[in-house]
């Protein structure tokens, strides 16, 4: 018979999912990142092979401009206030916004910013930081990219989703989760419903 463990991830097992609502950035925050996002894209188009400084991404010039990626060349910290955040964060941490050194990697619903990612240059495999950052105040929530009336890519990282974009954005929509544990918002909720067919493809 089932135990009370059983029964209860049965219970859970069924439970329907409900997608939120998609939450935009406060307006000081969507300027803050419009400036940044094109500052480091104008030192990425002057310097563009950082983009491939560690490795080969398979992505080009042309990626650079498409996508508006950008490179931070330096570790920047700014106060909260400035990115209409509240002076501490939630977790009761420090007052500074913190910008570290790497691949800034923005994503937009109708060309309004709603994250921006840093892949950290300086990340090495026993740090104690994540290899990327996500800027306070952004969204977490997938990022859509191509057409969504094509058939749909979901993958892991927005680089790869990027990169699937830049050679077959003819053939496919990507939607880039931005990690696992992301769950659609109601946004990308319909598009799921509503396309077909749909390739898993996760980092594993």
């Amino acid at each position: 018979p089932p135990t009370n463990l059983s029964r209860h991830v049965l219970a859970r097992s069924k439970e329907k999912f409900i997608p939120k609502p998609l939450t935009i950035p406060s307006n000081e925050w969507q300027q803050k990142a419009i400036d940044f996002v094109q500052q480091s894209h104008q030192y990425l188009l002057k310097y563009p092979h950082l983009l491939n400084v560690d490795k080969d991404r398979g992505l080009t010039n042309q990626s650079i401009i498409d996508f508006q990626l950008g490179w931070n060349p330096r570790d920047i910290f700014e106060t909260r206030e400035l990115w209409g955040l509240p002076g501490m964060s939630l977790q009761g941490g420090s007052h500074l916004l913190c910008i570290p050194q790497g691949i800034v990697i923005p994503s937009f619903r109708t060309d309004i910013p709603i994250r921006i990612k840093i892949r950290r240059q300086n990340w090495k495999p026993d740090d104690e930081y994540p290899k990327y950052h996500i800027v306070a105040g952004g969204t977490t929530c997938p990022s859509i990219y191509g057409d969504i009336s094509k058939p749909l890519v979901i993958v892991e990282a927005e680089l790869d989703a990027m990169l699937l974009q830049h050679f077959a954005a003819d053939y496919c929509c990507c939607i880039a989760l931005g990690g696992v544990s992301i769950k659609p918002d109601v946004v990308v909720d319909r598009i799921l419903r509503q396309t077909t067919p749909i390739l898993y493809a996760l980092d594993f």
